[in-house]
């Protein structure tokens, strides 16, 4: 039987080539902790909101490069190839795990899918461990393959019920539950539901990591904001990219966390600086819900988080998720 590799991102998939792992490899990227994951029946459907989601985080060619990979991935499916999935132990490869399976299952391609990744002994790294693997490590990986059946399946695709679910309390009860089965997306899913805005001061984790540091009157490159953030992390997961954007929109609206700085005539880099805006200041030690300073419209999985719905967290409680519109 022929193989095709899929991961997501293309760094690693170079070392299988070069490990001689045979087969053909598909990178397979989305940022599934972007705008709206929903299960809507139809691939092709789904397909064009997240490329939507995709653009407005300003990511160009997302239609075209969202449909070549599906197409590739379609391919593989049809062809009776053994598809393995070569999936990381962070935030961003595990959200991916869910859709990829999903979408195998709709194909009837699932019982031809493996799962390899990186083992219990294999280095520890600040973000995607397959990218630190040796060439032994990498062919121990392929050896050690696991079809996607019985329990793994069932808890993949409960996961995904409980990501594309439009309420949080399906994920808050599914990545608490005391099954030691996918411990890494178990972890994973966890760290998302910190992605919803504090109650407070409506920031993710991730904007938290990237200015609650800062002291009024800092400036921060984004490369320093990033590589702080990402030490904070317990497994780094945004991109230099991701980071960008996020602090991009921390710096727009009516009421800006910060405000970007570059030299003239320079692009948009890691370089630009940031500054914590009067409002920054103050919102850090706000009394009230971020519901009466701040207009929220964002999609975590299959939840709308808007003033409307302010699904929100207390810290690190996500507890609070499980009952509707508690941080209001």
């Amino acid at each position: 039987m022929t193989l095709t590799h899929v991961h997501p991102g293309s760094h690693f998939l170079g070392h299988l080539g070069e490990a001689g792992v045979p087969g053909a490899r598909v990178e397979w990227v989305d940022i599934l902790s972007e705008g709206p994951v929903r299960d809507l029946g139809d691939s092709a459907v789904e397909r064009e909101e997240r490329a939507r989601a995709l653009e407005a985080f300003g990511a160009s060619g997302a239609p075209e490069r969202l449909a070549a990979q599906d197409a590739s991935l379609a391919a593989a499916g049809a062809a009776g190839e053994e598809i393995v999935l070569w999936i990381g132990d962070d935030l961003f490869c595990q959200l991916n795990l869910l859709r990829l399976v999903t979408l195998l299952e709709r194909r009837g391609a699932l019982d031809r899918t493996s799962l390899a990744g990186p083992g219990p002994s294999d280095p520890e790294t600040g973000a995607c461990r397959l990218e630190a693997l040796s060439r032994g490590q990498i062919l121990a990986a392929y050896a050690r393959r696991e079809p996607v059946r019985g329990e793994l399946r069932a808890e993949l695709r409960a996961a995904w019920s409980a990501l594309v679910a439009p309420e949080p309390a399906a994920l808050v009860r599914w990545s608490s539950s005391a099954s030691t089965a996918v411990p890494a997306l178990r972890a994973a899913c966890r760290r998302l539901l910190l992605e919803y805005p504090d109650w407070r001061t409506g920031l993710s984790r991730a904007e938290e990591l990237a200015i609650g540091a800062m002291a009024p009157g800092d400036r921060w490159s984004l490369e320093r904001g990033f590589l702080e953030s990402g030490r904070q992390e317990p497994r780094r997961w945004l991109t230099d990219s991701m980071f960008r954007v996020m602090i991009g929109r921390l710096a727009s609206g009516p009421r800006p966390h910060v405000v970007i700085e570059r030299e003239p005539g320079a692009p948009p880099g890691l370089r630009d600086g940031y500054r914590l805006t009067e409002f920054g200041i103050a919102n850090r030690s706000a009394a009230g819900p971020w519901t009466e300073r701040l207009r929220i419209d964002r999609w975590i999985g299959g939840v709308h988080v808007t003033n409307e719905q302010p699904w929100s967290r207390r810290g690190k409680d996500v507890s609070w998720l499980e009952s509707p519109h508690r941080g209001s």
